[in-house]
């Protein structure tokens, strides 16, 4: 509602920015008001000391994740021009594809299973390479055709005028490889 009274006061994009800062603010106050528990001021280090090692191991995972993700969109904004980061931006998405029929699914049902076999006193280490393999099984023969067919299917898929898409296209199925292999990292720090 914020956003609606803001955008008609011209306040442009910052009337979405604005009604999303209004509508945590009220989640959060709606929280403090109906939920019995209210949060303390209450710290221990070491009491704390395990959580904040790990959660310190996921925030730079998570760190390092944005900075692939980004740096070189903002590398190719500055230096490129503006029709290299539009083709490399359309190669990326297009790269996620296989990625996401393939991987994504298992990471979905990764996570409840290491944390009952973790409870019930299994090897995860075990289980982690037989997932591992299991994508990889499923990952890299269809990675690879793509990686062979590519001209074909950026024709067909994207039309004629995409074709310089191809190189960039060749080193994001080659990274979407690595990151096939990496997902399942992701379930186990959680």
């Amino acid at each position: 509602m914020v956003s609606i009274v803001l955008a008609l006061m011209d306040y442009g994009y910052w009337s979405l920015v604005w009604g999303r800062v209004a509508g945590q603010a009220g989640t959060a106050i709606l929280f403090l008001l109906f939920l019995d528990w209210k949060p303390k001021l209450d710290f221990r280090f070491r009491r704390y000391k395990h959580d904040l090692s790990f959660g310190l191991q996921v925030f730079l995972q998570g760190a390092l994740q944005w900075l692939s993700s980004t740096t070189d969109k903002m590398f190719l904004g500055r230096y490129q021009p503006n029709d290299a980061a539009g083709y490399y931006e359309v190669s990326q998405r297009v790269s996620h594809i296989p990625h996401g029929f393939l991987v994504a699914p298992f990471s979905k049902v990764m996570y409840p299973l290491f944390a009952q076999k973790f409870r019930n006193g299994e090897d995860l280490a075990g289980i982690y390479l037989s997932f591992v393999r299991k994508i990889l099984l499923m990952a890299l023969p269809f990675l690879v055709y793509v990686l062979v067919s590519q001209r074909e299917l950026i024709r067909l898929s994207l039309g004629e005028k995409w074709q310089p898409v191809e190189a960039i296209f060749s080193f994001h199925i080659a990274v979407m490889f690595c990151a096939a292999v990496v997902a399942v990292n992701q379930e186990l720090f959680k």
